[in-house]
């Protein structure tokens, strides 16, 4: 009767301990994926924004400027996503890249180079324009400087130049 119990008991504090464990990691995903949707909208707004305002006043130097993020975020995205590849074959590795690692390594190299692109190249245009300009790239610094490591790079970046 003791071991009919005690097995009873484990096994439910297994499928309790499961279901604990399951629902944890669905809740920690969904409000992982929330959090980075959500800021990710309110980056975009942002960029939709500035980008209609910049478009608005066809100047050719927003045309150039947002040619140049273009090809800034290809350029880093192929890089990117084909170095393990590279590495892998010029190694000598048997071993295959993880797709799963690939496509995050490319989804945030090519996201991180173009908010780089068009950050540097707002922020360069409103240096040498008028207070609107510095006015859009104060918004624009605003939105992306929630995140403390964006923070502390563009930190270097402007302490370095």
């Amino acid at each position: 009767m003791k071991s009919m119990m005690k097995s009873t008991m484990k096994s439910m504090m297994k499928s309790m301990m499961k279901s604990m464990m399951k629902s944890t990691i669905k809740s920690t995903m969904k409000s992982m994926m929330e959090s980075t949707f959500n800021a990710m909208k309110s980056t975009m707004k942002v960029c939709c924004l500035l980008l209609y305002l910049r478009l608005s006043s066809l100047k050719p130097s927003t045309f150039s400027g947002l040619h140049l993020s273009v090809m800034i975020f290809f350029f880093f995205s192929r890089s990117v996503c084909f170095f393990p590849l590279f590495c892998s074959t010029w190694g000598g590795e048997e071993e295959k890249p993880d797709p799963m690692l690939l496509s995050v390594i490319f989804f945030l190299a090519s996201a991180s180079a173009f908010q780089w692109a068009s950050a540097s190249s707002f922020l360069w245009r409103s240096a040498c324009g008028g207070q609107d300009d510095i006015m859009m790239s104060l918004v624009w610094w605003a939105s992306i400087s929630d995140c403390s490591s964006t923070r502390s790079l563009f930190w270097r970046f402007f302490c370095m130049s």
